[in-house]
């Protein structure tokens, strides 16, 4: 081991990326800020620092042997890992070189890890902790809790280089920003539009690759900031950000969400602020930004625990320190973690070495036959299967995604049916050995290719990752260690982002699954997302499910069923199929989708059909699943509705299904949900007289979907036809969301009505029409503020006006016989309205 020199200083090895996300596009990583910049700022040592993906793209290959060459020239006292997780293989140091470089070389490793928000992070730190000395971890150490090995983790608050991240003592002409992503993250998107719903404008932007600004322009934002806001919640942990410390740092007072985390390193309500709600948030900020003294004060605080946090000299010193005291390498634990990945890719003769010195050294593992049962044990094969034809625009993305997951014992299974773009040629760009292409028509279609794909699978494991899909890094990961994980079950599937044709995730636009539920699912009335699904090998041959597909596509005469749904139907009936709740790819949505034609929807109905007839009909079957008949029927038609109207724009189609599925016996749940989402999606388009076709064809089926008839009074009213809107709300029991609307349209009808406006016009008012506008004004005024802000804001230019010449008219009433009370309250009303008219082009 490297005998530290305690009189010159230590000298350290860094190795990370140069680039964000390895891509020169993205700009420089924020790798020097937090690593060997506060150790140069600090003074206390030396460093060299290899670039993983800079050394790639100027020398298309990996970076291992330059790593040796350069801890032989440079002997540090440490080597700094900086693990990039998912990454491809060939941007971070094989195993096997970190053992040499620890074994061999006997220089102490040290792996850091900033940012452990998801199991698979957690999963990939474990995973190398044999290797290496000391884990130091500047995110929740409450991550790693589990662990075989908690004595080799060091939990410490991140460094950060002052000379970036500092306070200037300028004017802060900010009064609260946000600095960072808010893709995908709710919490955050629901907090700034909730601070600028109450006109509290948020400074927005930063972000590693949403917004991205230069470094120095990043930390300037804090600079001028006199709050800045932070949320700590990442997918569902809770993690400390980074954020916390480079605000503090440039004087910004911090008001972030209460968590857990940061009260380890800052004290509420003295170094920083926390918020608990939405109402909470707003209440403090308003305060801080009114209240100057005690802001700065706070934000002074923070400022000097930061940078005691964050000093190098500290940091780096702690970290020696601990790595000369206790070396904590795990020999045995590398040499099992290296055999079998070294088998993995095709080094027999070096894992035979690893093997034999492991079975010497540690005979508990056992000899003989064994040896080869350890490898199989540890890296299951996983066949992931790729349909395309014609998809030039997306199968880039899609193959790249899988080529570059972290988990790499794949075969990787692409079906093209003859395709007559690019698609062939970009394919074959892909030098993988890993790849089995086959190109040939499908006279059945993408069933036909789907099964052709899957007879040509070897593995384990079985994946699906369409043309238009991606996997995210660890994708196939999660799959298998969650069927490690769960040994009971056949099949797991998780949740996705919808994503447009480019692979851009949209605000708004996460798409989770629903929990499994195989009678829901029988009748088509769930949906497990296929590129989140891994299904066992040796299950679905179990289910007879190939056979039974064999049989209809070697045949020239049988029908054709569903393949996807026999895919799911079969397995379910024998065995637990398990949701796990985790984002672990992407689907596209697009006018290009071929499975979301009107010709091709309709054409899965007959086959989906068939599926159901052929389960139901098996001996086996149990009466409870051939009771689902016509439940299931209906929900085959139910289930095609939303892709008509949303990606075919077919609504004539669309009314076809509801109509056939309303002739069959539709679970009343579904079908309330299937209705309010195409009546939400018809309104929000702005289709009102679609809207009232759609529901009229279940009004006269007399069935009973709540809020069916609020919501055609909504439409209605777009449409003017006010006394039928009435009408429909009648017809639904009373509550008190009810009475507001019926209000507002009781509004619309007195207010756009050209004889009231004739007489308003003339100063007249008839005693009836008194006693409404009266009653009418002390309704709007017995709501709160916000709430008759908003109902004014629903009404027209032309209501507006008339109210507001109601209102004036009062106004003279009642300065001569009213009370003062009711008097201001007519002015705010009025003033109100001017607003908001003021507001509108």
């Amino acid at each position: 081991m490297a005998i530290f020199n305690e009189i010159k200083k230590p000298h350290l090895l860094f190795i990370g990326t140069k680039w964000m996300n390895g891509n020169p596009d993205f700009g420089p990583s924020s790798l020097s800020t937090f690593t060997y910049g506060p150790l140069e700022a600090s003074g206390f040592g030396t460093f060299d620092f290899l670039p993983v993906d800079d050394y790639y793209l100027r020398y298309n290959k990996s970076c291992d042997l330059a790593l040796i060459k350069l801890c032989e020239e440079t002997n540090p006292d440490i080597f700094v890992l900086v693990w990039w997780p998912g990454a491809p293989g060939y941007l971070n140091p094989t195993l096997e070189t970190l053992y040499i470089i620890r074994k061999h070389m006997k220089i102490p490793i040290v792996a850091m890890w900033y940012d452990t928000w998801a199991d698979w992070l957690v999963k990939t730190a474990e995973t190398v902790l044999p290797l290496v000395d000391l884990a130091v971890v500047s995110d929740s150490i409450t991550h790693f809790e589990k662990s075989a090995r908690p004595d080799k983790y060091l939990n410490l608050s991140p460094p950060i280089d002052m000379r970036v991240f500092y306070d200037p003592n300028i004017y802060r002409d900010i009064d609260l920003s946000f600095n960072g992503g808010i893709k995908p993250y709710p919490d955050r998107v629901s907090g700034i539009n909730t601070l600028r719903a109450e006109g509290i404008e948020v400074f927005k932007s930063g972000g590693q690759l949403e917004d991205r600004l230069p470094l120095e322009d990043y930390a300037a934002v804090f600079m001028r900031s006199k709050i800045t806001l932070s949320w700590n919640r990442s997918g569902e942990k809770l993690t400390l950000k980074g954020r916390s410390f480079e605000a503090t740092l440039c004087g910004a007072m911090l008001l972030e969400s209460e968590n857990s985390e940061t009260p380890k390193w800052f004290t509420p309500m003295v170094e920083y602020v926390p918020f608990m709600d939405g109402k909470d948030l707003i209440d403090k900020a308003r305060y801080y930004l009114k209240h100057d003294d005690e802001r700065i004060q706070i934000a002074l605080r923070g400022k000097q625990r930061a940078q005691e946090l964050c000093d190098g000299k500290i940091y780096w010193g702690k970290i020696l320190d601990a790595v000369k005291t206790k070396p904590l390498f795990d020999e045995e634990g590398s040499l099992r973690l290296l055999s079998p990945t070294l088998l993995e890719f095709m080094q027999t003769e070096k894992s035979s070495v690893y093997l034999d010195t492991l079975l010497t050294n540690y005979p508990i593992v056992g000899n003989g036959n064994e040896r080869s049962q350890i490898v199989q044990n540890t890296r299951p094969l996983v066949s992931v299967i790729t349909l395309c034809r014609n998809s030039e625009h997306t199968i880039r993305r899609c193959i790249e995604s899988v080529l570059s997951q972290c988990y790499t014992n794949i075969e990787y299974i692409i079906q093209d049916g003859a395709s007559t773009d690019r698609t062939l040629d970009i394919i074959k760009e892909y030098n993988d050995d890993r790849i089995k292409l086959v190109s040939e028509p499908d006279s059945g279609g993408a069933s036909e290719a789907y099964f052709k794909g899957l007879c040509r699978c070897t593995g384990d494991i079985i994946g699906l990752c369409w043309a238009d899909e991606e996997y995210l890094p660890h994708t196939v990961l999660w799959g298998v260690t969650n069927l490690d994980k769960h040994p009971e079950v056949a099949a797991i599937y998780g949740d996705v982002y919808a994503t447009d044709i480019d692979g851009n995730i949209p605000e708004g636009t996460p798409h989770p699954a629903p929990p499994w539920d195989l009678t829901k699912f029988l009748c088509w009335e769930i949906m497990p997302n296929y590129c989140s699904s891994f299904f066992r090998t040796s299950r679905l041959k179990d289910s007879g499910f190939f056979e039974h597909v064999s049989s209809y596509y070697s045949s020239k005469t049988e029908p054709k069923c569903c393949i996807m749904y026999d895919y799911y139907a079969m397995v379910g009936i024998k065995y637990p199929i398990l949701y796990i709740p985790d984002f672990v790819a992407k689907f596209s949505v697009h006018k290009n989708q071929q499975s979301s034609t009107s010709s091709v929807l309709f054409s899965m109905i007959p086959e989906l059909i068939r599926s159901f007839d052929h389960i139901s009909n098996d001996p086996e079957s149990l009466d409870s699943i051939k009771m689902l008949r016509y439940r299931a029927y209906a929900g085959f038609h139910l289930m095609m509705i939303h892709s008509l109207l949303t990606n075919a724009n077919a609504f004539e189609d669309a009314k076809t299904m509801l109509k056939r599925a309303l002739s069959y016996e539709p679970d009343i749940n579904f079908l309330n949900k299937v209705v309010i989402d195409a009546c939400n999606y018809l309104n929000n388009k702005g289709l009102s007289n679609e809207f009232l076709e759609f529901t009229d064809i279940i009004i006269k089926t007399s069935l009973t979907i709540p809020n069916l008839h609020p919501a055609r009074a909504v439409a209605l009213c777009e449409l003017e036809r006010y006394e039928e809107a009435i009408e429909s709300i009648r017809k639904e029991p009373m509550h008190a969301g009810l009475y507001g609307l019926l209000f507002r349209l009781q509004l619309h009808i007195l207010l756009e009505n050209k004889y009231v406006r004739d007489i308003l016009s003339n100063g007249i008012f008839a005693n009836r029409q008194t006693r409404e506008i009266v009653y009418i004004i002390n309704n709007l005024l017995t709501n709160e503020s916000k709430d008759v802000y908003r109902i004014l804001q629903t009404l027209s230019d032309i209501s507006l006006a008339s109210l507001e010449n109601v209102i004036n008219a009062f106004l003279v009433i009642t300065h001569k016989e009213g009370t003062s009370e009711f008097t201001n309250k007519l002015k705010v009303l009025a003033s109100t309205i001017m607003t908001i008219r003021g507001s509108r082009p």
